[in-house]
Parts: C-alpha cells; structure tokens; sequence
C-alpha cells in the first residue's frame, strides 16, 4: 500500500529522509499531536531536551517497509521508515549491582549514537526526552475553569482550588469512580450531581477525606448512601459538573487527561494520579516484589497517567490485560 507521510527536515539532492507515517504521534511542547496534524508553528524536542522550531514540513508518497520499534513498558510501537535516526545505545551485560538472574540491571546502555531504525535490535536502549517538563503557572490554570454567569452567586466556586491538591486528588478519583449528569428536578429546574461509587467500608477512610474536601472546598453538604457493597458519595455543583465533561470526557471508556492537563505543577500531577490511585490502584506481589498498578477499561486513560508519570521522572509498563468482553 502506499503511505503519505509527514516530514520534519530539509530534502537533500532531491531526496527526502526521516519519515514518519500519518497516525504516528509526536511530542510538542504543547502536548502530544498525531505527525499529519503538526504545523510550523508547533515546538518540538532534540535529543537533549531543549525546545527546537520546525524547519519546514513536507509530505511524501512512500510504497516501502515500515519498522516497528516496542519499547518496554509502553504499548503502541513507534512506525518509522527504515533510515529515520534513533538516539539508541547498545546495551552490554554487567554484573554490577546484579542480585539476581531476574534483575535487570545487568543491562547497560553503552555510548548513545544515531542509528537508522533498520539497525535497532532487540534489547537495545531507546533515549527519549522526559515529557511535559514546562509547567504552567498556577494562575494559567484559571483559563480552563468554566464559566459562572449563569451560576447563582451564592453558589459560585473561586477559581483559586484549581491550585490545590485536594481538588486534584479528587479529580483523579472522579476519573477512577466518579461520573457526572444533569437532571430535571420537580420544581422544574435542571440540577447538575456528581457522585463516587467506593468499595463499601474499605474505603470509609476515603469516603471521609472525599467528603471533607466537598464541605471545605466546595461549600457543599455531601450525601452518602452505604449501598452494602459501594458506598457512593454524592454533591451538586454545576461548575464542577461543566469543569470535568468539558475536560475529562464522557463515560468511563472515553475518560481522558487533556494535554494541558500534564504541565500542571508537579505536585498538583502527583494529587491527580494519587486520587487516581485510590480508585483503581491495587498491589500485587511479583516473584517476592511488591508491585503496583491501575486497571481501566479507557486505554487512553491509563496512557495520559503514564505520561503524568513520566514527567515526574516515574517509569511504568503498560500492557493490555485482556479483550473486551471477557470477565
């Protein structure tokens, strides 16, 4: 078949190098963008780290190999044309620190160079930059709280718990258990509810902290339901309703983190995915190790908190645990 693909560099004696296929997303400093959705003005990273321009951008018809590059941890592999450069390095075994056959460390990258994608082996050492290191001032953040004019006064939420990490805390359990919606109540105006569905009385200790953030960070007297098995913690607020649909999606397939989402200050990253964590983080013991990790039925999900991860220098593995459908 024929690929039309995108390229980032100067075409040399009428010829172009460095492909990458439509559908393939890269790194900018604004977020990740599929490589057909890139434009001239959009930053993107060297191999250092550092912010670089877009020289020019061409496309290209290309009837040809692809590699597929996996790299560990991560799920989707990386499509490139045989001659696009990767800042790779061989890895050489080393007994160093070794403690066990099982203990990866006695793997070593060795002297990081250029190398086509035609040439990258199994077991070699893929270097990439840390992902969304530029972060937002707090007072950015106000852009994305929505709008309050039809909201009473009275019932109104300053925009300043946007830089608090009890908010966030409670945003990442909103996008483990929680879910949102609008009703039309007796008196015939619209109400706007979000509830937590918790696991029964093994979470009373997060049922009281979410409850706790609803009375003194929002001003709301929440309602709780033991429900034998779930115990769900319920409060209305119109502006939070309108904040999470708006950012976050709709159903637990297509919950989502935004891109600006990730740049948000660091500590208000690490609240997010510990919110998270306390909804859908378990621990597992793996050949006498303690291991943790999140289940979700939104792969995009669980890739934007790797991506959280990452840019708090926190390296996870992500695979597909089984096919829909199946208990």
């Amino acid at each position: 078949p024929q690929w039309e693909f995108s390229v980032w560099h100067e075409p040399e004696t009428g010829k172009v190098y460095f492909c990458l296929p439509d559908g393939q997303s890269v790194l900018t400093v604004s977020g990740w963008k599929l490589i057909e959705d890139v434009v001239l003005s959009d930053d993107l990273y060297d191999k250092d780290g550092k912010i670089t321009k877009i020289v020019n951008i061409q496309r290209r018809f290309y009837n040809g190999p692809l590699h597929n590059i996996k790299v560990a941890g991560f799920i989707d592999p990386v499509k490139l044309t045989p001659e696009h450069p990767v800042w790779t390095a061989t890895a050489r075994r080393s007994d160093e620190m070794r403690v066990s056959r099982y203990d990866r460390r006695r793997l070593k990258p060795q002297d990081c160079e250029w190398r086509p994608a035609s040439q990258i082996s199994a077991g070699d050492f893929i270097s990439f930059t840390l992902p969304f290191q530029q972060e937002m001032e707090v007072s950015e953040l106000y852009n994305y709280w929505p709008s309050q004019e039809e909201v009473r006064c009275d019932r109104r939420i300053c925009g300043d718990i946007l830089g608090q990490e009890d908010f966030w805390w409670m945003v990442g359990l909103w996008l483990a258990d929680g879910y949102s919606w609008e009703e039309k109540l007796s008196n015939g105006y619209v109400g706007y509810s979000t509830a937590f569905a918790l696991n029964g009385k093994k979470d009373i200790p997060v049922m009281n902290r979410l409850t706790d953030i609803i009375r003194r960070v929002f001003d709301r007297s929440p309602q709780t339901h033991d429900r034998g098995s779930v115990i769900e913690v319920k409060f209305t607020s119109k502006t939070f309703y309108h904040f999470v649909r708006l950012h976050f999606g709709r159903g637990a397939l297509n919950k989502n983190l935004p891109e600006w989402v990730k740049t948000i200050p660091k500590n208000l990253r690490i609240s997010l995915f510990q919110g998270y964590w306390t909804g859908d983080g378990s621990y597992i013991h793996n050949r006498n190790k303690l291991e943790g990790g999140c289940v979700s039925i939104s792969r995009k999900l669980l890739s934007d908190m790797q991506d959280v991860l990452l840019s708090c220098g926190i390296f996870t593995g992500m695979s597909k645990l089984r096919n829909a459908g199946k208990a």
